[in-house]
């Protein structure tokens, strides 16, 4: 009866233990899916700029090979957040629940570190997006013209920072609590002696 009570309260916490960390999980899922979604639009975006410029005859040809690489590289850089998402999100939570024992802590893990990475893949490919439009300006208008533009793209990539420093500065964490219980030897008190009788 004792085991039995002991084994009972064992898979009782056992089962407490994975809420918590099936709450993480769909935390991290959301949030890759969200991630994902605004990436896509943002690769279309600079895919229809790649594909809808038409050049002025007099462009400079460097100006054109530096926006058509930050327009290349902020379209790959958001399909590659819009897949890395997609799959993260599809096979983590397929491995909390199909995996062997043990495996809801490592999809929760691998889910934080694959929701960290897109949020730096996807922040990148805005940058570069942001650079495109700044190039695109300098090559469609004349140098008056896109003088204020530009500045004004460079005062908005600065203010945008600003903006996003606030936010995080605003909900950041500095130590994150995770719902994972780790055990170690020396947190375990030692055993007490037992009196000779």
């Amino acid at each position: 009866m004792l085991y039995a009570d002991k084994r009972n309260l064992e898979v009782s916490l056992q089962v407490a233990m994975l809420r918590i960390r099936d709450k993480e999980l769909v935390f991290y899922t959301e949030n890759l899916m969200a991630i994902g979604t605004q990436a896509a639009l943002m690769s279309g975006f600079a895919y229809m700029a790649i594909i809808m410029t038409a050049f002025p005859p007099e462009c400079n040809t460097a100006l054109k090979v530096c926006f058509l690489c930050s327009t290349t590289a902020a379209m790959s850089l958001e399909l590659m957040t819009v897949g890395g998402s997609m799959i993260a999100a599809i096979y983590g939570p397929g491995l909390a629940l199909r995996g062997p024992d043990g495996s809801m802590h490592r999809a929760v893990d691998g889910m934080v570190l694959e929701y960290k990475l897109a949020f730096l893949i996807f922040v990148t490919g805005l940058g570069l997006f942001i650079m495109s439009s700044f190039f695109f300006g300098l090559i469609q208008f004349s140098f008056w013209i896109s003088l204020p533009m530009s500045g004004g793209m460079v005062y908005f990539s600065y203010d945008l920072y600003k903006y996003f420093r606030s936010i995080y500065d605003g909900f950041g964490l500095n130590v994150t609590v995770s719902g994972k219980f780790e055990f170690d030897a020396k947190s375990r008190l030692p055993p007490r002696p037992v009196a000779a009788s």
